[in-house]
């Protein structure tokens, strides 16, 4: 019998349940990339199942077998806002300085640009990443999302697994790994199929066991799990800040120029006196906001306070009080 006919791992037992589940996701997900064969990964569950970080958990495991310190490249090969897409990987591609980097992960995005947008980012990407990885660099590419109907029909065919995550409660990311194949049964019409991943686990006494494996994955380790919130964080604020920033273009072009003039006149006020900023404005649930018994003084239409407000908030003085920092000490919450 061939034993290594139609699975996709041969792997010999050591005693070691944690190394023999490494040894198996380097198999399927290292070697081919070291044979010039790009992997890409769909990696789907539910919001907080632990999907996200089930994967940066992977990776990390799998540099660390071959004595590479990944939390120096968490922030460099994770993108959660599509717009950093092209910046971040086109390095990973050419640089020298990423030459032991093979992997690249594009995160969910959906809270941050939206259900429709992200829809059609994930299918763009997937195949542009896979075309230039073919061409220039094999990488092993994970696609974070939540569900595969995500990815278009015609796209998942160059997909080649699906990595199923699931979580209960106060219990770490169980994975179930899953492989695309083309059924080709009728040439006329070969069919995108899935079947779970299959190997054989070679014993101490030589037997060849065959297994479907299920993974059970442990939370990155504080020096991963660090940078990448700190990208996630980075990655919404920039957008959001960027959204904020529109809108008050749009609200000053709708107010014309002498009710804006108002405006900024207002403004200039406020950041040249500190003090008079923390009489006139109070910082009340994350946002800096005029006080409400200070809008008769103001004389001002509510558009034109609303946009006061925006403005505040767009330069971040909620968040380091930058601009009014006496204003910032005294400010009240609640």
């Amino acid at each position: 019998m061939d034993t290594q006919k139609n699975v996709d791992f041969v792997i010999k037992y050591t005693g070691d349940m944690y190394e023999l589940q490494r040894s198996i996701l380097y198999a399927i997900l290292r070697k081919p990339t070291k044979e010039d064969m790009p992997v890409i990964v769909l990696a789907t569950g539910k919001s907080g199942r632990g999907k996200s970080r089930g994967t940066i958990e992977i990776q990390d495991q799998l540099y660390n077998m071959e004595g590479v310190d990944f939390s120096q490249y968490v922030k460099d090969v994770n993108v959660l806002n599509p717009a950093h897409y092209a910046l971040k990987l086109k390095p990973i591609l050419y640089d020298k300085k990423y030459k032991k980097v093979w992997t690249f992960q594009i995160d969910e995005a959906r809270a941050v640009i939206g259900a429709e947008n992200w829809h059609s980012f994930i299918n763009t990407a997937i195949a542009h990443v896979n075309a230039t990885s073919r061409a220039i660099k094999p990488l092993c590419i994970f696609i974070v999302t939540q569900s595969i109907k995500d990815v278009d029909a015609a796209t998942r065919r160059t997909l080649d697994y699906w990595f199923k995550f699931t979580r209960t409660p106060y219990t770490p990311p169980r994975l179930t790994p899953y492989v695309f194949y083309m059924d080709e049964d009728n040439p006329e019409r070969p069919e995108l199929k899935k079947r779970r991943l299959k190997g054989y686990i070679i014993d101490e006494n030589g037997k060849y066991n065959l297994v479907f494996p299920v993974f059970q994955l442990n939370m990155p380790r504080e020096e991963v799990d660090k940078p990448y919130r700190e990208v996630m964080q980075e990655s919404k604020t920039d957008y959001l800040d960027n959204l904020l920033e529109k809108l008050v273009n749009k609200i000053s072009k709708d107010l014309g120029d002498k009710q804006t003039k108002q405006v900024d006149e207002l403004e200039n006020f406020f950041r040249n006196d500190p003090q008079q900023f923390n009489t006139w404005c109070e910082f009340k649930k994350g946002k800096w906001k005029i006080k409400s018994s200070m809008y008769s003084k103001l004389g001002m239409k509510k558009e034109q306070i609303d946009l006061l407000e925006k403005r505040f908030n767009v330069v971040e003085v909620a968040a380091n009080a930058a601009l009014f920092p006496e204003a910032g000490l005294n400010a009240t919450t609640e």
